[in-house]
């Protein structure tokens, strides 16, 4: 069967314009509400709404899933919507953000690794230079900026990452499979990190900060875009390989500087817009085949 490609890119796509949206609602949000606080309350938020969606769009599981499967997908859940939001938070306090942005570059690169070493998934040469052209330019983009922060702060960030890069080979290792279980795999991730970070929020913050009607007006907004967004990036991994999706995250720099100029009037110079053309043409390299192709052999 021969289904397009760019549809899946363009899903992937959307996932990270959905993503790079929340981080300017979280950044307007932490005015409102403690950082562990918000991220346990929209990781619930999130499941909820993925388990009304179930009622309408019920699970149909079309194979059984072995037991390294499940212990993959308990890993998943563990690794990519608790350990590295987590990690994120507390390195976060410890760094600039620029040094936080720099290392998340590095995560297409984590990704081809892991999906090398766990998927067998191999590069092209164009591929490869892909993959180092995109980084290049999240460096351009972001030099502009100060890079510094503690050691223990940035120890932890690439802990986070790594956790996520791990999170991304672990989803493709069960969604390459036959069968559609992106909405078993975003349920089961969401509600890992429900019922850990959500106690650990309200422990540390309480609830005295969802007293007011803003608070809950970001809770449910990141919450939905975090349910819709890691649909349509677990759906999106059925069919592209994993650093295919990963390079994809690269294109959040020159999102989430678009929105920031558009809704927080940050400014946006002429070494981001270098930096963002330089992302945008190493994402092309790693992605020119499915680009260029309108449909091709679904791949496993």
């Amino acid at each position: 069967m021969k289904i397009s490609q760019r549809h899946w890119l363009m899903l992937a796509l959307t996932a990270t314009v959905l993503w790079s949206l929340s981080k300017i609602i979280l950044k307007l949000g932490l005015e409102v509400v403690p950082p562990m606080l918000l991220a346990g309350m929209a990781q619930t938020v999130a499941f909820v709404a993925l388990l009304i969606y179930s009622f309408w769009h019920p699970i149909k599981l079309t194979r059984k899933f072995t037991n390294p499967e499940i212990h993959s997908l308990v890993w998943l859940g563990v690794l990519g919507f608790v350990l590295a939001p987590l990690l994120a938070i507390i390195g976060l306090t410890s760094v600039t953000g620029a040094t936080a942005g720099l290392f998340a570059s590095l995560s297409p690169l984590l990704v081809m690794l892991f999906g090398w070493v766990i998927l067998r998934e191999k590069l092209t040469s164009f591929q490869l230079l892909g993959m180092l052209v995109a980084f290049g330019g999240a460096y351009v983009f972001l030099s502009q900026n100060q890079f510094s922060g503690t050691n223990f702060g940035i120890l932890l960030i690439v802990i986070s990452e790594i956790c996520y890069a791990l999170n991304v080979a672990l989803t493709r290792l069960i969604m390459r499979r036959p069968g559609d279980d992106a909405l078993l795999v975003s349920l089961g991730g969401t509600f890992l990190g429900m019922i850990i970070l959500l106690p650990l929020g309200l422990s540390q913050d309480g609830i005295s900060s969802l007293g007011s009607g803003s608070a809950w007006l970001v809770i449910l907004s990141v919450g939905l875009i975090f349910a819709m967004g890691g649909l349509l990036w677990t759906g999106a991994l059925n069919e592209l390989r994993a650093f295919e999706a990963a390079v994809l995250q690269n294109t959040m720099l020159i999102q989430v500087g678009l929105l920031s100029a558009l809704i927080l009037g940050e400014r946006f110079g002429w070494g981001q817009i270098l930096g963002g053309i330089i992302v945008l043409a190493g994402a092309y390299l790693v992605n020119r085949e499915l680009i260029n192709h309108k449909s091709q052999h679904v791949r496993r």
